[in-house]
């Protein structure tokens, strides 16, 4: 099977962790022996051009085998929702008329709804190439773009399509949205990302049931959507409360990178806790599945999201989670993993959550059957590959 992967969604060199999600799904499909794959990494540039350009950026070695080009594609931020469709699509329609010069694919892969998946179709539609479309629904371009009349319908005109097979929602509130917008409900299917189990699994000495001084961890990057600000107010007010029963104080790691970072610091010295909040910048794997095993809890705080990968790499540590509500966290988090939900936004419920949680949380050891490797998340997307390659052919373009 021959899979040509579309989306601004994939790594280069410099920024090695974008799209990592699907490039490790990308190199499991070619790892299983029944996918080939060549990659269009498309990378949006501010511009009123119709015509984009190939980008000499440098793939990260491990992806050669997924054959990745990186072109500019003409983008115009904020108000250009009625336009960057057709822009992409201008474009892509070339490219994707010299790629199926050399590269037959048998399907196509688009990953991020809008611009990149509804300008593959329309660049698709303009060649009469009837290859079948399977689509990727991120997090944020449901959450965000359904907001926008313009791009709503757009989403929604693409995925009706006839070529579009599926569109894979990496949470069942995603397909739920995209349900409720007007998107055919048998074209959504539901596949939860993976992780690396030989990283993040249980510790091997089963937490202490009510450590002395709580240790709270998070992840993610350090930007106004995941409002870890609100975690360090959290801490304070869960400090006073600890301080007034003579307890020790509660700690907070935070993992990630981003412009945030001496903004957080100075929230954390002007409230009294710049000896509890330790910043470690952007941590590899391997250093944030140990920093999970060393912690008694994991926080989210984000006022936005679909299902976050760190979360189940949390709960593959079987580490408690306290997080706000909101995207698809709810659907694991409350069905499989020890942890309590909290209402965006609000500081006191998170405090409380986290006073009470060391004390009544009963923490399993055992991975959680949730969870799944990699390798068992690729053979799903290769079961929808396939049914689209597969499907009865259907003649003509909408």
């Amino acid at each position: 099977m021959n899979v040509l992967f579309i989306s601004n969604l994939f790594p280069d060199e410099k920024e090695s962790y974008r799209g990592l999600d699907n490039a490790v799904v990308l190199h499991h499909l070619v790892a299983s022996g029944k996918a080939t794959v060549k990659s269009l990494a498309l990378r949006p540039r501010l511009s009123l051009s119709l015509s984009g350009n190939k980008l000499e950026l440098s793939p990260r070695a491990r992806d050669a085998e997924l054959h990745p080009e990186f072109h500019a594609i003409p983008y115009i931020p904020k108000v250009g929702g009625a336009f960057n469709a057709r822009l992409a699509a201008n474009y892509l329609t070339t490219v994707l008329q010299s790629t199926f010069s050399t590269y037959k694919p048998d399907v196509i892969l688009t990953s991020w709804l809008f611009p990149d998946a509804a300008a593959t179709v329309k660049a698709c539609h303009r060649l009469g190439n009837q290859t079948p479309i399977v689509m990727i629904a991120q997090g944020s371009d449901v959450h965000r773009y359904l907001q926008s009349s313009t791009r709503c319908r757009q989403i929604i005109e693409s995925i009706k399509s006839s070529n579009v097979c599926n569109v894979i929602t990496r949470s069942r509130r995603l397909s739920e949205l995209l349900a409720e917008a007007g998107a055919p409900t048998e074209k959504l299917r539901t596949i939860y990302n993976g992780i690396d189990q030989g990283v993040f699994h249980p510790p091997t000495i089963p937490r202490y049931p009510t450590p002395a001084s709580p240790l709270y961890l998070t992840v993610g990057n350090l930007l106004p959507v995941k409002n870890q600000s609100m975690l360090i107010e959290a801490l304070a007010l869960l400090n006073i409360s600890r301080k007034s029963k003579g307890q020790q104080p509660a700690r907070l790691t935070i993992a990630g990178k981003g412009p945030l970072r001496t903004e957080l610091e100075n929230l954390a010295e002007r409230l009294g806790e710049g000896s509890n909040v330790h910043l470690t910048g952007p941590l590899p794997a391997e250093q944030v599945a140990d920093a999970m095993r060393s912690a008694d809890y994991f926080c989210m705080s984000s006022l936005n999201e679909g299902f976050p990968n760190v979360l189940l790499e949390a709960m593959a540590c079987s580490l408690p989670i306290i997080s706000t509500d909101v995207g698809g966290i709810a659907e694991l988090v409350r069905t499989y993993a020890t942890g309590q939900l909290v209402p965006s936004e609000n500081t006191e419920a998170m405090a409380l959550a986290m006073e009470t949680q060391f004390t009544t949380a009963s923490l399993q050891q055992d991975a959680n059957p949730a969870v799944k490797d990699w390798t068992a998340v690729a053979q799903d997307y290769a079961l929808i590959l396939n049914r689209a390659v597969n499907r009865p052919s259907k003649e003509g373009a909408d």
